[in-house]
């Protein structure tokens, strides 16, 4: 997988070193700590380590959900209990929508299947046009300032600030002869 924001490559273990779960358990993460940007509630008071922690201890977030008698700590639990709905329904709400039928889907002119779609040369203009039109105003201030630090001053990148994780390989902007493999 490749994160859009920092174009970085993200591995199986990088998202473990990370998150302190597999990638099957990201879900239940986020459905306990929550998502800002995606405006996943979450459980109050439960962040992404206490989360990691409760599911390396039970499993999944039904696990969890299905054993709070068993949580020790007094406010952890009733922080829980009083927010199992809110859970499950952030669950939900990070889950894709993996069943979309084929005829609500719709298509590029001259294309009529998935695996006829083909990654294209990213259009600058098109996509800051798109992110207005769509109202994502803070995608667009993130897109316009890294474009600014990869032109930099006079063509000359400026240096890049580093995150607070920080994937072993960094990926270059794919280009569309890098998914010639994947059978979209």
């Amino acid at each position: 997988m490749i994160d859009p924001v920092t174009m970085f490559r993200v591995s199986y273990e990088d998202v473990i070193e990370k998150w302190g779960v597999s990638p099957e358990l990201l879900g239940d993460v986020l459905a306990l700590a929550g998502d800002s940007s995606d405006n996943i509630p979450g459980v109050p008071g439960i962040g992404p380590k206490t989360a990691a922690t409760l599911l390396e201890t039970y499993g999944s977030l039904e696990g969890l959900l299905e054993n709070l008698d068993s949580i020790k700590q007094k406010g952890r639990r009733e922080k829980l209990q009083s927010n199992i709905e809110q859970a499950r329904l952030s669950r939900v709400l990070v889950e894709l929508e993996r069943n979309v039928p084929m005829k609500e889907m719709t298509f590029p002119d001259g294309l009529d299947r998935v695996s006829d779609l083909r990654m294209d040369v990213m259009d600058s203009d098109n996509l800051l046009q798109f992110y207005e039109e769509m109202g994502l105003r803070d995608l667009k201030r993130r897109f316009e300032s890294r474009l600014q630090t990869e032109r930099g001053i006079n063509g000359v990148p400026t240096a890049t600030r580093r995150s607070k994780f920080t994937p072993r390989v960094k990926a270059a902007i794919p280009k569309p002869e890098d998914f010639m493999d994947v059978p979209f």
